[in-house]
């Protein structure tokens, strides 16, 4: 654990920490700078203070687009760059799969590399100019040409005699040697290149604060080409004929990956890939870059003729497919992105972990490299995924263990030596593109220890006291070697100590793995909204899931005195948790849930304390709800009062409540004749296929025209159709920690739903995130998967589209934002929604944004006002205020409420328009 986290805001805040660590009464400090935290191999990891950058050290600036340079703080993440820059037509090319939360100066600090790097290198070819501090607090800028006097010559002194073993000794690999590039520090001319000997350093020589990077034009036109073969070896025995036609990426994955791609949301992709009749063992991505289109036709052409020279020669091509359109080539690329997080999702004790993941050898020598290593995995009893850049040699290969388990924590070090052992056997290196971090004791076997010795004295020249990063990489004068691999206190150890009956309920905070994808920034991902409203690492779901853990552990161990520490910041992180079950969804790539868990750890936290008195009045809302309905005409006027607005804020912390619709759901229905019956008398009345809505505490009662709409529409379309009598569906209650009392709800209406399944019903939601909950938090606190389905409106609709009447098209186009958990649980519904629009004759585009901020009870509190409203002008705000009420639509209860009460804009729900479009085609067609 680290001793303290500093959150600098320029480089002078940095120098200032460096000076006072300096002194002789803090000698004892060190720190580890920290980028975005996706590092595989521990790089950021230690006991002394985190200069976490990525908060605060975010500006870009000094863009110039004639010389293609610009200049960055080392917080700015790689998508955040690009993102600056497409407009321009430039890029920055160096790539990893972690693009859309790993931070230039952390890509830097590893000297980073990934698809692509066959054409166009590491991070480090990028870097023009570096600032930097130094353990002594000094600010310097150095380029490869510009560096202060005393160290260029220092330098110099230290790498001039060693020249010639440098060369010798240093591999001629496309990846090189990571960590000290002691090859490109002093070049041909005898010039010192400090940003040679920073990349790929590691926090350990110096702390980053600025990079002026060169970027570059986009190429015009891409293509990609999915080839799958009958198995992994007769893919990579393709490779070196694949190279001949000059692609500028060649990616591979694995059986293990590709037999979890279908059973994941990626199986229609897979199945439009290679069809559902082909059964591929192996895959390669190959990308060719061009142009023009010409271009790009010409280098297909001579990869076809590649790929029959490969066939030829080696049995096992199966089948290929083209891509050549943006959006076509970005799904693959998704697709290939998705691999680490497929094999996370894996649920079993044993997991994939990353400590030999990067290894390269050279392409040709690819094949026999991996069929020994996979002999020698399956005689230990180790299962492996694979994926990786095939084009350059590195493989990403993730050995399946239970790191609870001493003896599989036991394996980290056998399977690394023989990974190690292997590499050097083939002429590759153990480190192809992920940094050393604590795998840095392999080094002297690779170049021997006079270099070794120094790397050493570099480390001792810019560091002397070893305060940056110890133990990775060198070790200055007096201070000892580096630590072994497996010296380091492992999680697994900490997991193990757990008690296995602490864990019901908590389990997924076990499995995530640190992979960071909760710290992405982009607007319309829908993951994570309280980590950006804050930019709090402890408001993620893997800052939750890092506290949950710790909290079971102390809790195991009976740590009182750890409790009292822990407890309040872990009540705060939660707090501030949306409950918008995106974590539970696609954007986590294990999926962990913390909705789940943090209503499991409210009701664990309100056994010793008093819960608030918002909470015990809003656990009656359910309940209450039809009576509100009932007092509607007394209560609207009385809770639109300025007095009762403000003291409900005071002393129920409570603001902008929704005000109930009265009756008026109830007097709509009669008008359709459509009947609000209990289960039993929905059978009874059943005399075909029916459809029953199911209500929720939110539409009917607040939000009835919606509701109404629904019914009608089913109605115009032929469907029999009944409301279930109203029950409390326990949302209000799953989100506040009453659990038991949220178990007793769900079984009540478990018995309805059950009962209408039973007898054929169809039921039909109303509110995405209550019809979700259904789906997402039934099973877990009824024991088992029900038999029935409550489907939202998209899904119902999708499944008939053949049966609807052919329509006329009407000229109007919509676009539609979907509810957070709708996006999260179900993202097909987007095309759910379009399929039901093309089918009325209207167009609609659908907005990618994400959370609004109001996430049902989250927005009424008048603590998270500044988050709320934050996320919505982040968000919603501008499509909101672009589009008006008339041509945006929201399907969420909260979405519309948040949109009227910050923009005074309400969106319409689709199945209004859809009503209207029908009405429109009925009347037409009478006339």
């Amino acid at each position: 654990m680290p001793q303290a986290i500093i959150y600098p805001a320029s480089a002078a805040d940095i120098a200032l920490a460096m000076r006072v660590a300096h002194s002789d009464r803090h000698s004892g400090l060190s720190f580890q700078p920290r980028g975005g935290g996706t590092s595989c191999n521990g790089q950021s990891l230690g006991h002394g203070i985190v200069i976490d950058c990525s908060r605060r050290m975010r500006q870009i600036s000094d863009f110039d687009p004639v010389a293609r340079t610009i200049r960055v703080q080392p917080g700015v993440i790689r998508d955040q760059l690009n993102d600056y820059l497409r407009p321009h037509g430039l890029f920055f090319p160096p790539h990893v799969s972690t693009t859309n939360r790993a931070t230039i100066g952390g890509m830097v600090s590893n000297d980073s590399s990934g698809k692509g790097s066959r054409i166009y290198g590491k991070t480090s070819a990028w870097v023009e100019r570096l600032g930097l501090v130094l353990a002594d607090g000094r600010e310097i800028e150095v380029s490869a040409t510009d560096c202060p006097q005393d160290l260029r010559r220092s330098v110099w002194d230290i790498l001039h005699p060693h020249r010639a073993g440098i060369r010798q000794a240093f591999p001629k690999l496309n990846r090189g040697f990571t960590g000290y590039d002691l090859l490109n520090a002093l070049n041909d001319q005898g010039v010192v290149d400090l940003p040679s000997l920073i990349c790929g350093s590691e926090g350990t020589l110096a702390v980053i604060t600025t990079i002026t990077c060169r970027v570059e034009p986009i190429p015009a036109h891409t293509a990609v080409v999915a080839v799958g073969y009958d198995s992994l070896d007769a893919a990579l025995r393709a490779v070196p004929f694949l190279l001949e036609s000059e692609p500028s990426a060649i990616e591979f994955i694995d059986d293990k990956i590709l037999t979890l791609v279908r059973s994941s949301d990626y199986r229609d992709m897979a199945n439009r890939l290679w069809g559902k009749g082909a059964d591929p063992q192996a895959l390669h991505f190959v990308e060719f870059q061009g142009d023009s289109r010409q271009q790009i036709a010409e280098r297909l052409s001579r990869f076809h003729d590649a790929l029959s020279s490969a066939g030829a020669n080696h049995a096992g091509f199966l089948i290929a497919t083209e891509a050549r359109e943006a959006a076509e080539v970005d799904a693959i690329w998704s697709l290939r992105k998705a691999c680490q997080g497929l094999l996370l999702k894996q649920q079993t004790r044993r997991r994939a972990q990353p400590f030999v993941e990067d290894f390269v050898v050279p392409p040709e020598a690819l094949a026999d490299f991996i069929d020994e290593l996979q002999r020698d995995l399956r005689q230990d009893g180790v299962d492996v995924g694979m994926f990786g850049h095939a084009d350059v040699g590195v493989v990403h290969m993730r050995p399946l263990l239970d790191m609870t388990r001493p003896e599989d924590r036991a394996r980290i070090r056998t399977i690394s030596d023989r990974v190690f052992e292997l590499t050097r056997r083939h002429g590759g290196l153990f480190w192809g593109e992920h940094g050393k971090g604590f795998r840095g004791e392999y080094s002297a076997e690779v170049i021997g220890p006079n270099l070794v010795g120094v790397m050493d004295a570099i480390k001792t020249l810019f560091d002397p006291m070893n305060r940056l990063n110890p133990g990775k990489i060198a070790s200055p004068a007096g201070h000892g070697p580096i630590p072994a691999l497996d010296a380091p206190p492992m999680r697994g150890a900490s997991d193990g100590a757990i008690r296995s009956d602490l864990l019901s309920g908590f389990d997924r905070a076990m499995h995530c793995n640190g992979n960071g994808n909760c710290f992405g920034l982009d607007r319309a991902a829908v993951l994570c909204p309280s980590y950006r409203a804050t930019m709090d690492r402890r408001f993620s779901p893997k800052g939750r899931a890092e506290l949950l853990r710790e909290w079971l552990r102390l809790r195991s161990a009976g740590d009182q005195v750890g409790l009292r520490q822990l407890v309040p910041g872990l009540k705060e992180s939660m707090d501030q948790c949306l409950s918008c079950k995106a974590c539970a969804g696609g954007g986590c790539p294990v999926r962990v849930d913390i909705p789940a868990m943090r209503s499991g750890f409210l009701e664990w936290y309100h056994e010793s304390h008093p819960r608030p008195v918002s909470h015990r009045l809003l656990r009656h809302i359910e309940t209450a709800a039809p009576i509100m309905a009932k007092l509607a005409p007394v209560l609207r006027p009385v809770m639109g009062n300025p007095l009762v607005q403000g003291t409900m804020s005071r002393v129920l912390k409570l603001c902008d409540l929704p005000l109930p619709h009265g009756r008026a759901f109830q007097r709509g229905l009669q008008r359709l004749g459509i009947k609000v019956l209990g289960a039993e008398q929905i059978i009874s009345r059943m005399t075909g296929p029916s459809v029953v809505i199911v209500q929720d505490p939110f539409v009917p009662f607040y939000d009835a025209q919606v509701a109404l709409d629904h019914a009608e529409l089913l109605q115009r379309m032929g469907q029999q159709v009944f409301v279930l009598a109203y029950r409390p569906s326990g949302k209000v209650l799953h989100v506040s920690g009453y659990v038991q009392a949220f178990r007793k709800t769900a079984e009540r209406m478990a018995q309805d739903l059950d009962a209408l399944a039973g007898a054929g019903a169809e039921l039909i939601g109303l509110d995405p995130a209550t019809t979700l909950m259904f789906r997402d938090e039934y099973p877990h606190v009824l024991g088992s998967q029900p038999k029935w389905l409550v489907t939202t409106f998209p899904e119902w609709i999708e499944r008939r589209a053949g049966c609807l009447p052919p329509v006329d098209h009407i000229n109007r186009e919509y676009s539609l934002a979907l509810h957070c958990t709708e996006r999260a649980l179900t993202p097909e519904s987007a095309e759910g929604w379009k399929v039901a629009f093309g089918k009325f004759g209207l167009e609609l585009r659908i907005q990618d944004r994400g959370c609004c901020g109001m996430a049902g009870l989250f927005g009424h509190e008048t603590r998270n006002q500044e988050v709320s409203s934050g996320l919505y002008d982040r968000n919603w705000r501008e499509i909101v205020e672009e589009s008006g009420k008339n041509s945006l639509l929201a399907t969420g209860f909260s979405c519309r409420c948040q949109a009227e009460r910050l923009s005074g804009a309400r969106p319409h729900h689709p199945v209004t328009v859809l009503l209207r479009a029908f009405e429109s085609q009925q009347a037409s067609a009478n006339l």
